[in-house]
């Protein structure tokens, strides 16, 4: 869209001159240790029921997409800012 690069203060610029329509709020920060003991039970526990429901209602692979389109990242445990709209 803006057929050039980014600057690395475009950012911060944006958001200040739409601050009235936008806030930010730090994520939470949790331990690696903590996230990784309890990210291998809920992932078993998750793909176990749908393999399960994929099997009681005789799902095809061709019926299937990607549940998540946004996904999800593994391994990032530092606070990071999110920015979001007001109206939220």
């Amino acid at each position: 869209v803006a057929k050039e690069p980014v600057e690395e203060g475009w950012v911060p610029c944006f958001i200040n001159r739409n601050n009235r329509h936008l806030i930010s709020q730090w994520t939470a920060r949790m331990d690696r240790v903590r996230h990784n003991a309890d990210l291998e039970a809920k992932y078993k526990l998750y793909l176990n029921l749908l393999h399960q429901k994929i099997k009681e209602y005789k799902i095809k692979p061709c019926q299937m997409y990607i549940i998540n389109e946004r996904g999800f990242i593994i391994g990032v445990t530092s606070r990071s800012k999110r920015i979001f709209s007001r109206r939220m």
